[in-house]
């Protein structure tokens, strides 16, 4: 019995172990780090950016306008029914005569206008009404554009902040290994007992080194959260850039070539031509609002009383009238209003016009400046390996000549610091080059990604 007992107890406790594993596997999969790749972020930012999507709105307000220039040059109907009750003296209308009586009368009307001409206007609102929407569009894209540069520069960031993190964990290590190192002389009598004293400090100074470039890191990690809206406790890892080739010579430095692809397929040039078609456009519509405007006009309308003895379809029938004409509005006179209006769309279109050159004026600058921010991140790169190249051989002979006790502490933590600083602004450099040629890139229509 005792056995039997103890068999079903461990078979309870077996389960109960099982299910705990299946808790804890779960829960670490649910807080396992989720990796991004540059190009995930980008979609994903663009996706779930709030300001994007007003953006957006704005493109379905245009496309509703789009919709109803062209459905203007439907006729416009308009049906009516109404119902009247009569009481007291009134006209008899089987008798045509004034007396005292009560009854109801029913009305039904349909009318119908279509404009035949109207100075194009409608023909102009179509043509503008399709030039704010590709303007709207392109604003899109602009925004779009926009915040993949922002997603890309923060990416960039957490993998520099991850070196330089990483360069402080290793300057902390390489102190550890020296303060061994001289625990041993110590021990052995080659070396004074103050001697570690220099050692302990700089291992604190490693620490906060570490904190600081720790710190770094989670801002920028929390950065590039912000940009893809999502929940700042959500954790992230984003995977490695290849920065072999990051000294590549095979970039396009040609400012003219560059220019003229960016001017053919930035959304902001793009967006602005558009802009300046919408506005000669109204110029048009309101050129045409000062000629005569012909319109199509017809109604059918019929009636019914209860003061005649007929059915009521039959009385529909019988009172039905019809109506067919024609309407020619000519504005000789209303304030000058139209003319005002007319004005104030060639001011309108002027001021397009100048926002168009003020943007290729811009897009200019941008151009010749990324170009020359390209030259300079290369040449800096360039420096900058360079002279990590050489405080890492004067790093390493004095690693030599401080383990043969042949130069003092001092001097060897001079040449540890200077060689992690070129680490650092080698790391610096490489990033910054590596943000610059995709900014180049952005311009001469290659993807960031």
């Amino acid at each position: 019995m005792n056995l039997l007992f103890l068999s079903s107890a461990i078979r309870i406790l077996m389960k109960k172990l099982f299910l705990i594993s299946v808790f804890i596997t779960l829960q670490i999969a649910s807080n396992a780090q989720q990796r991004w790749s540059l190009q995930q972020c980008i979609n994903y930012a663009i996706e779930h950016n709030l300001q994007l999507q007003q953006s957006k709105l704005t493109t379905q307000t245009a496309k509703i306008n789009n919709t109803q220039a062209k459905l203007s040059y439907l006729p416009n109907v308009n049906g009516e029914a109404t119902q009247y009750f009569s009481y007291g003296r009134s006209l008899n209308f089987t008798t045509n005569i004034y007396e005292q009586s009560s009854y109801s009368q029913n009305q039904f009307s349909f009318n119908g206008s279509l404009p035949v001409f109207a100075g194009l206007t409608k023909y102009q609102q179509l043509k503008q009404s399709e030039s704010d929407l590709n303007a709207a569009k392109f604003d899109v894209a602009k925004m779009e554009n926009d915040i993949a540069l922002n997603v890309a520069a923060f990416y960039l960031n957490i993998l520099n902040t991850a070196e330089q993190l990483k360069i402080a964990q290793r300057q902390r290590s390489i102190t550890e290994q020296q303060k061994n190192q001289t625990q041993k002389l110590i021990t052995a009598g080659a070396m004074a007992e103050i001697s570690i004293k220099d050692i302990e400090a700089t291992l604190a100074n490693d620490d906060l080194n570490i904190v600081t470039a720790q710190n770094n890191y989670d801002v920028a990690v929390l950065n590039l959260k912000k940009w893809l809206s999502i929940d700042v406790n959500q954790n992230i890892a984003i995977d490695s850039i290849s920065t072999k080739n990051v000294d590549a010579n095979d970039v396009d430095l040609n400012f003219s070539s560059t220019y003229e692809i960016s001017h053919q397929s930035q959304p902001s040039i793009i967006s602005s031509q558009w802009r300046v078609k919408s506005a000669e456009r109204n110029v048009s519509y309101y050129r045409g609002t000062l000629f005569p405007t012909l319109s199509l006009l017809g109604s059918v309308r019929t009636s019914y009383s209860n003061l005649y003895k007929d059915m009521f379809n039959t009385q529909l029938n019988n009172n039905l009238g019809k109506t067919f004409g024609f309407d020619l509005n000519v504005p000789f006179y209303n304030g000058f209003q139209n003319h005002a209006a007319l004005n104030r769309s060639k001011i309108s279109a002027l001021n397009a016009k100048l926002n168009l050159q003020i943007a290729e004026k811009q897009l200019q600058q941008d151009v010749a400046n990324a170009i020359l921010n390209v030259k300079a991140a290369a040449a800096k790169l360039e420096a900058t390996k360079a002279s990590a190249l050489a405080m890492q051989t004067a790093f390493e002979a004095n690693q030599k000549k401080y383990d043969a006790g042949v130069i003092n502490y001092f001097d060897f933590n001079t040449s540890k610091n200077n060689y992690a600083k070129s680490l650092a602004d080698l790391s610096n450099a490489k990033y910054d080059y590596l943000f610059k040629i995709k900014i180049l890139n952005y311009y001469q229509g290659k993807p960031l990604y």
